[in-house]
Parts: structure tokens; sequence; C-alpha cells
């Protein structure tokens, strides 16, 4: 989906992650027997990953500065 996203857009930025990502991570997780309510917590974070918090998970925070290092390492080349 996220793929789609880049052939739709041309980009793959922080909004397209967080507006893709959600339904491609359900993809993903139901499938292989992903509790239900933890998809959900799953959505909501790669949902909000690029946007001020919404929700108070502490996995939240982990995934922004992760994705942050990244993004930071991925420029400097």
């Amino acid at each position: 989906m996220l793929a789609f996203a880049e052939e739709q857009h041309d980009r793959n930025d922080g909004p397209m992650q967080e507006e893709y990502g959600p339904p491609a991570a359900e993809v993903i997780l139901r499938p292989v027997g992903f509790l239900e309510e933890k998809i959900g917590k799953v959505k909501d974070i790669i949902g909000n990953h690029h946007s001020a918090s919404c929700f108070p998970y502490p996995e939240l925070e982990l995934l922004k500065k992760a994705d942050l290092i990244v993004n930071r390492a991925e420029a400097s080349g």
C-alpha cells in the first residue's frame, strides 16, 4: 500500500505513511492472527508517527524517535 501511495502521489513522506500505513499494517497483521485490539493500537501508532501525538502510547514516542534517527541518517547519506 505504501508503494501504491508512491505510485499515485509520487512520494512516500510522513503524511503518506500516516494515511496508507495503517491499512497496510492491518493487511499484514490480521492473517497471522494478531490480536484485534493490538491491530488497532499498531494502526494508531503508524497513523500518528509524523503528527502531534494523539495517543499516550510509549511505543508511539519510541517510533517517532527511531524514525527521526533513520531520517537523519538517510539525509546525511
